[in-house]
């Protein structure tokens, strides 16, 4: 009875319970081979899932260190941009003092606020005129 060309001696009922036996084993083993296949894919997906996870994490340290090193690299020219011009101011002029390099400093500044909401009072004055037929 070990397999299904020794069944010539039994009863057509024994035949039919070996078979059904038989066909349980094979599904049962089946069964079991695709659950330990999908195991298997959902513990792969599942550390696909945290490697992603730390991916992303890693990405956004790394970014974040970007936006760290590029600030600092802004900041860095600014400075050597405030040197040189101070440099330049001091030169030219060799009545100047430190007290007329801090206050022409702050006149350029306050020149340069003064454009910026200029510029952006023409910004939304340009942006109501656009708008403003589709605005109710």
């Amino acid at each position: 009875m070990s397999n299904g060309n020794n069944l010539g001696g039994l009863s057509a009922e024994a035949q039919m319970a070996w078979r059904m036996n038989h066909f349980a084993r094979i599904t049962q083993q089946h069964l079991a081979r695709r659950a330990a296949e999908e195991e298997e894919t959902l513990l792969r997906e599942a550390k696909d899932v945290e490697n992603r996870k730390i991916m992303d994490g890693i990405l956004a340290e790394n970014e974040r260190k970007a936006e760290v090193a590029a600030y600092q690299m802004r900041e860095l020219q600014n400075r050597n941009l405030e040197a040189d011009l101070r440099r330049q101011f001091l030169s030219a002029n060799p009545a100047a003092t430190e007290q007329s390099w801090l206050l022409a400093k702050a006149e350029v500044k306050q020149n340069y606020f003064i454009e910026r909401m200029s510029a952006e009072k023409n910004r939304e004055e340009i942006e109501r005129e656009i708008y403003a037929p589709y605005r109710m």
